[in-house]
């Protein structure tokens, strides 16, 4: 134990900048994606625009058939308001974050805990509040955190998932062990439900002991919106929010975003999203309007529907995510010839679909390649199209089977739509 006026004011020095330090090192981590623009990487905030969430303030119910259910975006009938997620922090206690695949979710987590880290340095700099009362943002993907073999204790649970990623030790550990049970801690919880069904629920009882164990700290739990029913979460009051989809002018202030206001491939592509509605639909997700900027930067044309659609489709088995390998070119010509063709036979089986079986999804490619033009077996196949990004898992059906969808309904259409094409081209008509 410090006995001495120098020796606290030493450790409370130290301290202060141990703190400072694990703020730096949150925002390097957390402001980079996966992407590449003109050779630098990404960085979250520089495409970043304010998320719009809806309030959900009726209970989910089953949804078949209309616009929301099969683009995966929020039902009018269940949201009761259309909020700025800024204005809906500082309330936030408890709160379920969802959204369809590619519509934000992790990107907001990201958003939040870089605007918190941020807050806390230049309240250090500034020198305006107690260390006591600075702001710890902890970021945990959920389904690593369950495969992880982690502590029954949930303050060392998390302090293990922080430390794997931040330079977390000595004072600093003590400091972050005290705030987590309280209402300047910030738990952004990521990906519920990606977790394995066998381990899901250990992190649901975790999250309801949060409340049990009388924690005071800010929670929010994102999950896709197909996956998620209410009866998850055991918390006696929680928040629903829903993300809204990019409109018109979100999507043309994020592509500025990306390329720069005075790029002219900026002015291209805004222009053609501006006077195409099915490419304004297909830009809905921020995901997808990342895709076609990608897809942008690698057109030597004016951007049309086809030609962008076409480029995000060899884009994605391509793998642009920086950290991949590319795939063989003639490789991802016959997986897209057997796309078109697997998409034609989901399609007439469940042409009001975008949710199918692991074995529908198995069959249909293997009906695809029938003809051997590929050598893979089709569960071979499948798995890459879910490595690529171009299928993701969905949630159980009342059988308890497993599900995948395409990444988004356009890309499921356009592919049943290039097969047609080509039945009809190869058929003289």
């Amino acid at each position: 134990m410090p006995s001495t006026e120098s020796e606290m004011s030493n450790i409370r020095s130290s301290l202060t900048e141990s703190i400072a330090q694990f703020y730096e090192a949150v925002i390097s981590d957390l402001d980079r994606t996966p992407w590449h623009h003109d050779g630098a990487t990404v960085c979250v905030s520089r495409i970043a625009i304010p998320a719009r969430v809806g309030v959900r303030g009726i209970a989910a119910r089953e949804r078949h058939g209309d616009y929301a259910s099969l683009y995966e975006e929020p039902d009018k009938d269940q949201v009761r308001e259309i909020i700025a997620w800024e204005q809906g922090l500082p309330n936030v206690r408890r709160a379920a974050l969802l959204g369809g695949p590619g519509s934000g979710k992790s990107f907001v987590i990201r958003l939040t805990a870089l605007a918190l880290a941020r807050q806390g340095l230049a309240e250090i700099q500034a020198r305006t509040i107690p260390l006591e009362q600075l702001p710890l943002p902890v970021v945990v993907n959920l389904r690593e955190l369950a495969r992880g073999n982690q502590p029954d204790d949930m303050g060392a649970m998390l302090l293990d998932a922080l430390s794997v990623r931040y330079p977390v030790r000595g004072h600093l550990e003590a400091w972050c062990r005290e705030k987590l049970r309280s209402l300047d801690c910030w738990l952004l919880m990521d990906a519920l439900d990606e977790v394995d069904d066998n381990r899901r629920p250990r992190i649901i009882e975790f999250l309801r002991t949060i409340d049990t164990q009388g924690w005071q700290c800010r929670v929010i739990m994102t999950c896709q919106t197909a996956n998620y029913h209410p009866g998850l979460l055991l918390w006696p009051k929680f928040t629903e929010y829903e993300l809204a989809p990019l409109d018109l002018s979100e999507i043309q202030t994020f592509i500025g975003q990306w390329f720069g206001e005075q790029d002219p491939r900026a002015e291209r592509l805004s222009a053609a999203i501006g006077v195409d509605r099915v490419l304004q639909g297909f830009c809905r997700s921020p995901l997808l309007a990342t895709l076609l900027c990608l897809a942008s930067e690698e057109l030597h044309e004016e951007p049309s529907r086809l030609a962008l659609y076409q480029q995000v489709l060899h884009g994605l088995l391509r793998r642009w995510r920086v950290e991949e390998e590319p795939t063989n070119a003639l490789h991802i010509d016959d997986l897209v010839y057997l796309l078109q063709t697997m998409a034609w036979r989901l399609f007439v089986a469940f042409p009001g679909a975008n949710r199918f079986t692991s074995k529908q999804v198995v069959d249909a490619i293997a009906s695809a390649n029938r003809g051997g033009r590929m050598e893979a077996s089709a569960r071979e196949i499948r798995d890459e199209l879910v490595q690529a990004g171009l299928m993701v898992c969905a949630d159980l059906n009342a059988e308890g089977e497993h599900q995948l969808s395409f990444l988004h309904r356009l890309i499921f259409e356009c592919l049943v739509a290039d097969h047609l094409r080509r039945a009809v081209m190869q058929a003289g008509w």
